[in-house]
């Protein structure tokens, strides 16, 4: 009997639940493999990347990515769920009844009871559970255009900082051929001390500013590298296209962008959540309606064999549920009036965003047609007064570091315009 005992116990033991443990975590992806959803995926051709490469890899290997598609996957399953329908239920068992003529009796008894899912109920149910799918779906969407623009926005910091380090470059060239001739004249007496303190302190500026952007790309490259989904360690370049990023975009059709920017994801992930908020209500509802429980049908047997059946019934005689329907309706009137507040508020921000990227394409447009010609003026008179042996060169210098800087600034407003358009661009979904 005691063998029989420890027998049991070790057999219910070992059906009980134990969670499982984590997986080990491991070393990161090497550099000539990736891992997706336990699958090896090649590497791609070229570590060396430009925007659309780097948009189109994150996309398939970003920790955002993942993670929206394991959302999704859940939101999906759900579905299933939603469709499953309730198990019947099997009695068995016996009783004993005493009897004072015959004695004691043994009646066996046999039940067999159905759960009958109001069919209402069930539809509403997976309404819900699509209606929520749909909505992770574009959630998705929406983290898709965020990735897409913060890639965007990146590369073009990355390649407006390497063209603003050139034009840089090119005045700490000026700045130290000024620095050496005022020291020349120092000794010659033609110069002051403080001329040659204000030459190095503007040196000094400059060179904080150059290691400024340098700083800024390292942490914008590895940025760029965790947005991507590039692997640890692995060796990679961004590949910048500095004239695609100075186009100047302007005469935008109004009109078109707000029809694009009615379709963003935000608006339809709220129709989303208000149709399963209505499907909830719905559900609710169905309970204000008396249904069937259960259905039993029973078999007993004593000396002779007796059947029996029975129904259990919900009465909704103390509630109509009101607060629950008041509540599910509620919640879809929040979705549906927020939609609403969003698609108005989606064309006041597709009109402020347009204008931002007329006023910034223009000014970036006048900007550059000013700087052009007068750089080439400048270069002449450059080379004239060079060869002249011109009296007082500092002077030539400071009007070298003027043109240097007018470039910066134009440079400056490119960029400013790059910004505007890659924010109206993930406002209505895709390019100008």
């Amino acid at each position: 009997m005691g063998n029989d005992r420890a027998v049991f116990v070790v057999v219910v033991l070992g059906a009980c639940f134990h969670a499982r443990p984590p997986d080990v975590l491991t070393a990161p992806w090497s550099a000539d493999r990736l891992a997706e959803d336990g699958a090896t995926v090649a590497a791609p051709a070229s570590w060396d990347m430009d925007e659309s490469a780097a948009i189109a890899f994150a996309l398939a290997h970003s920790p955002m990515a993942a993670d929206r598609r394991d959302q999704e996957a859940v939101a999906e399953a759900r579905i299933g769920a939603a469709k499953q329908l309730t198990n019947p239920e099997l009695h068995l068992g016996q009783t004993t009844e005493e009897d004072l003529l015959v004695g004691e009796q043994t009646r066996f008894v046999v039940a067999f009871r159905v759960f009958p899912d109001n069919p209402w109920l069930v539809d509403a149910r997976i309404a819900q559970a699509r209606a929520g799918h749909d909505a992770e779906r574009a959630v998705t969407t929406t983290a898709v255009r965020a990735l897409a623009a913060q890639i965007s926005q990146l590369y073009a910091q990355l390649a407006f900082g390497e063209a603003t380090r050139a034009i840089l470059v090119q005045e700490r060239a000026v700045l130290d051929e000024r620095r050496r001739v005022l020291a020349e004249q120092l000794v010659h007496s033609t110069a002051i001390r403080l001329e040659v303190i204000l030459a190095e302190q503007d040196a000094m500026a400059n060179q904080t500013t150059i290691s400024a952007i340098d700083l800024a790309s390292e942490r914008q490259r590895a940025q760029l590298a965790r947005l991507i989904g590039i692997p640890p360690g692995q060796i990679w370049k961004p590949v910048l296209d500095l004239a695609a990023e100075q186009r100047v975009r302007t005469g935008l059709d109004r009109a078109a962008l707000e029809a694009r920017a009615l379709a963003r994801p935000e608006l339809a992930e709220l129709a989303a959540r208000a149709r399963a908020a209505d499907a909830s209500a719905y559900q609710e509802k169905t309970k204000r309606l008396p249904w069937i429980d259960s259905l039993q049908v029973e078999r007993s047997v004593r000396d002779n064999t007796e059947w029996a059946a029975s129904a259990s019934i919900t009465l909704p005689l103390f509630s109509l549920n009101a607060g629950r329907i008041a509540a599910a309706e509620a919640e879809r009137h929040h979705h549906a009036a927020r939609r609403e507040r969003l698609a108005t508020d989606t064309i006041r921000q597709v009109d402020d965003a347009v204008a931002l990227v007329e006023a910034t394409g223009k000014r970036a447009h006048e900007l550059a047609a000013l700087i052009g010609p007068t750089s080439a003026e400048l270069a002449t008179l450059f080379a004239a007064e060079k060869a002249a042996a011109v009296s007082d060169p500092v002077k030539l210098l400071l009007l070298e570091e003027r043109n240097v800087r007018a470039q910066r600034a134009t440079l400056d407003a490119a960029y400013d315009h790059r910004l505007a358009v890659i924010a109206l661009e993930a406002l209505v979904g895709g390019a100008l």
